[in-house]
C-alpha cells in the first residue's frame, strides 16, 4: 500500500490528517497529498480516459393542461 503525507489539515480515508501526518492509503491521489513512495501511487483524480460515448439525453415534453376553471379556485 502506498504512503503519503499531507501537506494541509484534510480529511482523507474517513480520517481527519493533520499537516505533514504519513500514512497509509489506496484510493485516488490529490493536490494536498505527497506521494512518498511514487512507483505504488495510483493516477491523480480527473486525469483518466473514457472508455465509453455519452449516452444520448432524453428530452421530456410535457403537455400543456387547461387553465382551471374561475369558479373552482
Amino acid at each position: 500500500m502506498p504512503r503519503y503525507r499531507a501537506t494541509v489539515r484534510c480529511f482523507v480515508d474517513n480520517r481527519l490528517r493533520e499537516e505533514g501526518e504519513v500514512f497509509d492509503y489506496e484510493g485516488p491521489s490529490y493536490p494536498y497529498l505527497e506521494a512518498l513512495d511514487r512507483t505504488a501511487a495510483p493516477a491523480p483524480v480527473g486525469e483518466h480516459v473514457a472508455t465509453q460515448q455519452p449516452r444520448p439525453v432524453k428530452r421530456i415534453i410535457r403537455r400543456a393542461t387547461k387553465p382551471a376553471d374561475a369558479g373552482t379556485v
